[in-house]
């Protein structure tokens, strides 16, 4: 995937969270890898909007309803 169609993809706000999502643990390494992929990219959004993009995509690509 080229760079700007994964920055277009997942590295945006996620309008639909507004704030209403569950706690979920990930490891503290998980979150250190997601959180340097944002910084890096010098994008504004919070790990949760971006493992929110993460998993529509995942979802999606594997048609999981």
């Amino acid at each position: 995937m080229k760079t700007k169609n994964y920055r277009e993809k997942f590295l945006r706000k996620n309008s639909k969270r507004n704030g209403k999502g569950i706690p979920v643990a990930i490891s503290n390494e998980h979150y250190a890898r997601l959180e340097s992929i944002i910084k890096v990219s010098g994008s504004d959004i919070t790990v949760d909007d971006y493992l929110a993009n993460i998993m529509k995509e995942h979802l999606e690509r594997m048609e999981v309803q």
